[in-house]
Order: structure tokens, then sequence, then C-alpha cells
């Protein structure tokens, strides 16, 4: 991407259950060389029942990661879909840790 570009892009990551691997896929997103004011992080934890939930709400993350929480697990599609409608930037792409 052109450097001087005024695009913006959401990166939604859908997450249920994925453990030590998705932690170190949220730590590697927090040391992207992307400028924060055109990035928007949106983390949709679907029901996660092994303390990924708790551990997404109890971590300090950068002000453009934005965590979202379903109480049960409704599938990587409604986690997807709970992303789209919390973007708010121009392009979207998804990021799937495991």
């Amino acid at each position: 991407m052109d450097q001087n570009s005024t695009k913006t892009v959401s990166l939604i990551v859908p997450n249920h259950n994925g453990g030590e691997l998705f932690h170190r896929c949220m730590e590697n997103l927090t040391r992207l060389q992307f400028p924060s004011n055109r990035l928007q992080v949106v983390i949709v934890d679907d029901g996660s029942t092994d303390g990924t939930g708790e551990w997404l709400e109890s971590a300090e993350w950068p002000e453009h990661f934005e965590v979202v929480r379903h109480e049960t697990n409704r599938g990587r599609s409604a986690a997807r879909n709970t992303g789209l409608r919390k973007r708010s930037e121009e392009h979207t792409s998804e990021l799937q840790s495991h």
C-alpha cells in the first residue's frame, strides 16, 4: 500500500478456543508496522470456554482494537458477521488465527 494513501482497513479476527496460538497471534498483531489511524482490529470471541474470552477482556489493547464477545458459540460465520457489523473502515479482511 502506498504510504501516502488514505485507505483504511478493518481486520476481523474471529476466535473460538484458540488457546496459546491465538494469544501469540494477538500479541503479533499489536506489533504490526501499520499506521494505527488507518487500522481497526475487531476481535470476536465466539463463546470460548478455554479462558480466551476472559484473557481478551482483561488484557490492555491498543485504542484501535475492539473486543466483542458472544456468550455462547454461534459458529465462525456468526463471529465473522458480528465483526462485519462492527467494522468502520472502507476495506475489510479476516485473519484466521488457527
